[in-house]
């Protein structure tokens, strides 16, 4: 019996959805889903009547002892027979037949509906009837061929798309011909490729097959071929195909005998019903699921031991949590209210996704830990810095009704944050919040999150200096617990360096080794938060050595395995550290004994011999502010460190407009010498060739982090000389002028820099004020008239905004 069921009815979704539960949905994508769709070269991927026209034209034009009589009765032919012509090297050049191939099928592009489709869904395996690499190219899918009789059960587990017709790759990179295009070929694989069709034969009758762009009509099909396989009358499985129209009496008559039972109604045309009606029942499919429990939050709170709570302050979460699962998070007892807990809570009540902001060290994930333990009414998930997770279990996390999801510093990079984006208004339909905890370094990702460039998303930002209310709060606590009490308006971590000290840590942080692999893994994880075990091999080639090196910093450091709802890495295991301040500890006291130059060789190597695929681990490596985080420069820390890796980085990275935003940044926050104006205008010269740089490589980003590093040295360099110099403070005002004005729908930048949240803003308000007091003045000034006067404009307005 062949039912239909409406792609948006409830029970469509719910009987898919209980299909991802099971794990027992298989897809098989045919030519519908890539018609139309880009090759490389900028053709787009015919249709099987409309290849069939191009061969025709080609035999026309290029067809060796072909008559008139020939041709017309090549027009009656069906698409198969065409090919049999076609490929046949005695009528055709193969060069022509490959160039063809080439030129409609290699390195296709796919809409993003369809990359998410394929991308984004834990597909465990894929069958597809098209010689294009859309599919693989867009994904982590590994092809296989159907060249194959020794094919076994086996490559299921490696994540594969069955190829039943054949390669592009192949077919261009190889002399013979293997595409399953002629009858000659479909006949040929029915034997060659044996193996795979019983794969795909157990799964028609084991699995509910998805057809996905399946006409199952072409009588020379492998699909139609395969799917003859009869069902038994007590199966319980499915095979789906999508239809605009409920099929009449024939084309049911020839469905039913294909083992097709199920259809699909979308409206005509409209295939992103396809892709929306899978991805919902996907999202859907992760309620009760038994890996999202992993994620689900659990608290254990310290009670008044004081020994417990010291354990926590100064070794982390190992020492005190052996009783509770190993998911547990924990709360000690000395934790203090914070102020900005009610704006965070008012956030997670309004749904959708918002940041939580904040520097490094600033008491975050206390804080929603705690905010987290009062959410009785909903589902709360917790994904702990670290954590790097897939792109298809964020779906299905994301999926969820009426829960909470924090994700912990570290756990969103620009492709998660935009995933999250895209479910926004799902997400408030579904009464769930998502929380992102980023870092101070990581603003760029908040546009990522936003919905558009007018309408930011929600940001709280929580300080690591505790106010007057949250030091008594938090010392009253501390003293419950017989631990040292914090010293007010000074940083989080400078108080716990205090707290270390006093319980007498500073020996146990003395006696860390004293090696480069120690400071090379301990610098990846200021910045990563943990290390990879294929990391490992970055750091020493002589694993056993670092084994024991992280032994020896145990409880500190500790061995974790990777989840395998995490991103997949070779060595099964990764290194987290369970006490940040010991780790800065540690990174500072190396410095303190082993000097500057040392240090700056370790990091260099580091960055130096990492191998090309991992671009982006040794960009994170190089940002100014996580050097400066590691080894506190800005506090009177290895400020010529870091001035100095950079002078060395340049060899490498002289060639990347980023590289010179990064070099500025630290000549702007830490360059004290004499010569620091001469130095300042050195860097804008850099800033400028890079700029030319970016805007030639189309890089945005890079030219917007160009612009606004570029107006912190410019009033630097105009501070540095009281603002007398005019060329200086008329640049100043220039490029302050043009970074605002291009952040017009940014309000919150301007309000930052006008008001002291901005580095900069200190050098902009003492140009304002000695231009309003006329400390400055010149005809020349009435230059940028216009120009200072929408600063100040811009400046108050958004004051009055905030």
């Amino acid at each position: 019996m062949l039912e239909n069921f409406r792609h948006d009815a409830p029970e469509t979704i719910e009987m898919l959805s209980e299909y991802f539960r099971r794990g027992t949905l298989v897809p098989v994508f045919g030519a519908g889903f890539t018609v139309g769709e880009t090759a490389q070269s900028g053709a787009r991927v015919p249709s099987g009547t409309q290849l069939s026209t191009i061969m025709l034209e080609q035999l026309t034009q290029n067809g060796a002892g072909l008559s008139e009589n020939d041709h017309a009765t090549l027009n009656g032919y069906k698409f198969s027979d065409i090919c049999e012509i076609y490929f046949d090297q005695n009528i055709l050049p193969q060069e022509l037949t490959k160039k063809t191939i080439h030129q409609y099928f290699y390195n296709v592009s796919l809409a993003p509906e369809k990359v998410s489709l394929i991308k984004d869904i834990d597909w465990k395996y894929i069958y597809t009837l098209n010689i294009d690499n859309a599919i693989e190219r867009h994904s982590g899918y590994t092809p296989i061929y159907p060249y194959d009789a020794n094919l076994s059960n086996k490559s299921r587990d490696f994540r594969p798309i069955y190829k039943l017709h054949g390669d592009v790759f192949y077919e261009v990179t190889h002399s013979s011909e293997r595409l399953v295009f002629r009858k000659a070929s479909y006949l040929e694989s029915i034997e060659t490729n044996r193996r795979m069709l019983e794969i795909l034969e157990e799964d028609l009758l084991h699995k509910n097959i998805l057809f996905i762009g399946c006409s199952l009509t072409d009588e020379d099909d492998i699909a139609f071929l395969v799917s003859g396989q009869r069902l038994p009358k007590d199966s319980m499985t499915r095979r789906i195909i999508f239809r605009s129209e409920a099929p009449g009496p024939l084309e049911s008559s020839v469905l039913r005998r294909h083992g097709v039972n199920t259809v699909i109604l979308i409206e005509n045309g409209r295939y992103d019903q396809i892709y929306s009606l899978i991805q919902r029942a996907y999202s859907q499919s992760a309620e009760g699921d038994a890996e999202l429990e992993k994620y689900a939050f659990q608290v254990k709170t310290l009670d008044t031991n004081s020994q417990t709570n010291q354990d926590f302050l100064i070794k982390g979460v190992s020492e005190v949590s052996e009783q509770s699962s190993k998911t547990a998070a924990v709360l000690p007892h000395y934790y203090g209210n914070r102020s900005k807990e009610k704006q965070v809570i008012s956030n997670i009540q309004s749904s959708g996704a918002f940041v939580v902001l904040g520097p490094r060290v600033s008491g975050r994930t206390l804080t929603l830990r705690f905010i987290a333990k009062f959410f009785k009414d909903r589902k709360v998930f917790f994904i702990e810095s670290g954590t790097e997770l897939e792109t298809h279990f964020i779906n299905r996390l994301l999926g969820l009704n009426n829960s909470l999801i924090i994700f912990d510093s570290k756990t969103v990079d620009l492709e998660l944050a935009k995933i999250i984006r895209n479910h926004d208004a799902k997400l408030k339909e579904r009464k769930t919040s998502v929380l992102v905890t980023l870092d101070a370094s990581e603003e760029y990702i908040i546009d990522a999150l936003s919905p558009s460039k007018l309408v930011h998303v929600p940001v709280v930002e929580i300080s690591r200096v505790f106010n007057k209310v949250e030091t008594q709060l938090a010392n009253q606590g501390l003293k419950a617990v017989r631990c040292p009490t914090f010293k007010g308006g000074k940083k989080l971590l400078d108080n716990l360096f205090f707290v270390y000290e006093a319980l007498g840590q500073s020996s146990v942080i003395k006696r860390a080794p004293k090696e480069k692999e120690l400071l090379q893994l301990l610098y990846i994880m200021s910045v990563k938060r943990k290390v990879d075990g294929d990391w490992s091999r970055f750091i020493s080639s002589h694993l056993q050595k670092l084994d024991q090196l992280i032994l020896t910093c145990s409880p500190y450091l500790e061995f974790e395995k990777v989840d395998r709802t995490e991103i997949a890495n070779h060595s099964g295991y990764k290194v987290v550290c369970n006490s940040e301040a010991w780790l800065l500890a540690v990174i500072s006291e190396l410095y303190r004994s082993r000097g500057e130059a040392w240090c700056i060789d370790a990091i260099y190597n580091l960055v130096r011999d990492l191998p090309e695929d991992e671009k982006r681990l040794s960009i994170d490596l190089s940002l100014f502010d996580n050097l400066n985080f590691a080894f506190g420069g800005d506090s009177g820390g290895a400020g010529d460190l870091i001035l100095n890796f950079y002078e060395r980085l340049e060899v490498l990275r002289g060639s990347e407009p980023e590289f010179f935003v990064q070099k500025a940044k630290a000549y702007y926050s830490m360059y004290r010498h004499s010569d620091a104006v001469e130095q300042l205008s050195k860097r804008l010269k850099e800033l400028a060739i890079a700029e030319v740089w970016a805007n030639s490589e189309n890089n945005s980003a890079a030219e917007r982090n160009i612009r606004h590093t570029g107006v912190l040295i410019s009033l630097r360099r105009a501070a540095e000389c009281k603002f007398e110099n005019l060329d200086f403070t008329i640049d100043a005002i220039r490029r302050t002028w043009a970074a605002i004005r291009s952040e017009h729908s940014n309000s919150d930048y301007v309000a930052k820099l006008a008001d002291g949240g901005l580095k900069g803003s200190e050098y902009l308000k003492g140009l304002l004020h000695a231009i309003s007091s006329s400390k400055v003045s010149s005809p020349m000034l009435l230059e940028v008239k216009d120009q200072l006067d929408f600063i100040k404009m811009r400046a108050d307005s958004a004051n009055h905004n905030e």
